[in-house]
């Protein structure tokens, strides 16, 4: 399993991520807003409000092998006074695992990816979710 630190992209930023074959995303936080003075943000004003924005990156990355999004996708998110500028802060992990179509009951629209990794404790940890296979 390979783990990522949490990383921040800037607005004219993508959030990139890539495993290797046999492994899928598996998103673990993403946070919109401006969170912590850094390279994205110099200046101390409207500091410490954000947004959780994993939901939209579940159904981005989760599941995929790649993804790449642009944070200007979250310009119309406003977890702070609209006059600063924000910011992306996300970690996600390489697990093993693959995506599956479900066609019962969902005529092939939805997808639900099964992902099963060796976690830390005894056994299997499993994760589901329902998201766009790619």
């Amino acid at each position: 399993m390979f783990s990522s630190e949490t990383r921040d992209y800037c607005l004219h930023e993508s959030f990139n991520a890539t495993c290797r074959p046999g492994f899928v995303i598996l998103m673990t936080s993403a946070n919109y807003g401006r969170m912590k003075l850094g390279r994205c943000i110099n200046g101390d004003f409207n500091i410490g409000c954000s947004k959780d924005v994993i939901r939209y990156f579940d159904s981005q990355c989760s599941a995929k092998e790649t993804c790449d999004v642009s944070v200007r996708n979250l310009v119309d998110v406003h977890p702070c006074q609209r006059d600063f500028m924000s910011y992306l802060e996300t970690s996600y992990r390489c697990i093993e695992g693959r995506c599956m179509v479900d066609k019962r009951g969902t005529g092939g629209i939805l997808t639900r990816c099964p992902i099963v990794w060796q976690g830390p404790g005894k056994g299997k940890e499993k994760y589901s979710s329902k998201v766009r296979c790619k």
